[in-house]
């Protein structure tokens, strides 16, 4: 029996959820089970709920109360307009990671005279960067490389899904035997950056691989070690364009000229006006 509106079941969602958690994740969670646009739910509000999507909606709605991720619940995450399968074993796509997309495009344009290049995601997880790259800049080549043979599987799956013709490797950084003949014009990564005894949401700690959150005791483990490799890989010119945690661009600046003295580098902001983005041109 159709018993409550769509607008009253909302309200009381985002009433649960508001009384544990700053925010509440209830309409974008019911308008992805509806497979609505926002305008297409604000229609309906008014309308009864049909029970066998209640029921659905509510049970998401215990698994978010007990902090799972919306996109472990709905088993994907959109990243740059496309839907990207996740799962426990990769970490879900943030925005912030979408600007990474955006501006290593726009470097990539201002910086070389040619069009196609190497690019290596370093670090894929569930291939959002590298996959993006590919599909809106077709000319390049793109290899990803994880040491996770489960996110390797997920990056797959989305590669074929999406039509993305990119080479996937199972790699410690850039060490795979395969790739070993090759230079890249690219190194583009966000690798895992939290110092270690950061502590997380448990949304993220419980949820989410370690693997791919956490980078050493500054959280700089994995910059070095990339770049450390990319002395023998990148080519001249060349471009290393990192994600990074919001207080670390002055001591990426200092780990980047250790390796590469002669670097141009650039410190880009995100929406926040937190630094957000490191590039580097070598």
């Amino acid at each position: 029996m159709l018993s409550k509106t769509v607008s009253d079941i909302l309200r009381e969602a985002d009433a649960l959820l508001l009384s544990k958690f700053e925010h509440s994740d209830a309409q974008y969670y019911l308008r992805e089970l509806m497979h609505a646009r926002e305008l297409d739910l604000y229609t309906q509000l008014d309308n009864y709920m049909d029970e066998d999507l209640n029921k659905e909606f509510q049970a998401g709605i215990t698994r978010l109360l007990n902090d799972e991720p919306v996109a472990h619940i709905l088993g994907y995450s959109w990243f740059y307009g496309r839907k990207f399968k996740v799962d426990h074993n990769v970490l879900i796509p943030r925005s912030e990671t979408e600007l990474l997309v955006e501006q290593t495009l726009i470097e990539v344009k201002d910086y070389f005279h040619h069009e196609h290049l190497d690019v290596i995601d370093v670090g894929c997880g569930s291939g959002v960067i590298g996959i993006s790259l590919k599909l809106e800049a077709p000319q390049l080549n793109v290899d990803m490389v994880d040491i996770s043979t489960e996110a390797l599987s997920k990056t797959k799956h989305n590669a074929e899904r999406l039509y993305a013709e990119v080479n996937v490797y199972a790699s410690d950084m850039l060490s795979v035997p395969q790739l070993n003949h090759k230079k890249y014009d690219v190194i583009v990564s966000n690798p895992p950056y939290i110092e270690n005894d950061y502590e997380l949401d448990a949304s993220v700690s419980n949820f989410e691989p370690h693997l791919a959150l956490f980078g050493g005791i500054e959280g700089l483990d994995f910059y070095r070690e990339i770049l450390k490799q990319a002395q023998g890989l990148l080519k001249s010119p060349g471009l290393i364009a990192f994600e990074i945690g919001f207080n670390q661009a002055e001591a990426l600046h200092f780990e980047i000229h250790q390796y590469f003295p002669n670097a141009v580098i650039k410190v880009v902001q995100d929406y926040a006006k937190l630094d957000r983005m490191v590039f580097a041109l070598v």
